[in-house]
């Protein structure tokens, strides 16, 4: 006002067009809405900004209205979900070979994973250095913490961390059942407290398929119940720049150095099929290529 600022009382109240709606548990037909009272008195009821019941509502058409802090989380909320599956899909395949008989010297394939693996920021980078790794805790001890490992700048749990203060930042953009989904994935890193627990690599396989199950969920729902909006556009941005990034990375961390460490590059490169199959399974790529090529891997 003209002399300072008055607080208006107040709340969230529910709303309904009729009496029995405001009467019915919640869920009802009603909606919550902010109140002010802005008189001291009882002010006539026909008083109001409502359009009428019986008007007929004017069709609008939206989303080409986005403003910038809006588009910008949503590009990032796209990326950090995209980066979570990825890294998350890479850290279950390795792991996976490290819960066999098999040490992880005798894996052909390790060496790739791990390099990738640090590349991506998710492990120690000294773990792809020869002759460091041996300085550091074992594979088996070392992969189930780095699932909840927040240091990292591009790890796992900080990409979840910040997939879901995107999706917190535009919840008016996504459905609730996207939001809830994007909870789900964060209780999947809430590392227990418990005294002595140990943190085996079964344990976080299981916690990995589940972490992915639920990032694919939100995937889809980000094609089939987000309008076609330029907020999807930038949502759609966002998850494939990191895709591209995330396989660059991994194809560049198993296969290029793989072949950049030969000193002939014109003689047979080693059996490759091992780390093939373990970038295919990585992308989950494996049923397209054998559709396409059955066994053979080149």
């Amino acid at each position: 006002t003209s002399t300072g600022i008055d607080v208006l009382p107040g709340g969230l109240v529910r709303v309904s067009p009729t009496a029995e709606g405001v009467d019915h548990a919640h869920g009802a037909i009603q909606l919550g809405q902010d109140c002010w009272v802005i008189a001291d008195e009882p002010v006539d009821a026909s008083s109001t900004l409502l359009p009428s019941p019986d008007q007929a509502l004017k069709l609008v058409r939206g989303g080409a209205e986005l403003p910038s802090r809006v588009a910008e989380n949503l590009f990032w909320l796209g990326r950090y979900s995209e980066r979570a599956e990825a890294i998350a899909r890479l850290l279950r395949t390795t792991m996976m070979r490290l819960s066999g008989e098999q040490s992880a010297t005798s894996i052909p394939e390790m060496p790739g994973l791990i390099s990738a693996l640090a590349a991506i920021g998710q492990i120690e980078p000294d773990y792809a250095v020869e002759g460091f790794s041996g300085t550091l805790p074992g594979l088996d001890e070392a992969l189930p913490k780095s699932l909840y490992t927040i240091d990292q700048q591009r790890g796992l749990s900080p990409s979840v961390t910040a997939m879901v203060d995107k999706a917190t930042a535009v919840r008016d953009r996504i459905s609730l059942d996207a939001y809830r989904i994007v909870r789900r994935v964060q209780d999947e890193l809430v590392q227990s407290t418990e005294p002595g627990l140990r943190l085996d690599s079964r344990t976080a396989i299981n916690r990995l398929s589940r972490l992915i199950t639920e990032l694919l969920a939100f995937a889809g729902l980000g094609q089939e119940s987000i309008t076609r909006t330029l907020g999807w556009r930038f949502l759609q941005l966002g998850r494939r720049i990191e895709r591209a990034w995330q396989t660059a990375e991994l194809l560049r961390a198993t296969l290029v150095s793989t072949r950049r460490g030969r000193k002939d590059a014109a003689a047979p490169a080693f059996d490759e099929r091992p780390i093939l199959e373990a970038v295919l399974e990585a992308c989950d790529s494996v049923m397209t290529y054998r559709s396409r090529y059955l066994l053979r891997l080149e």
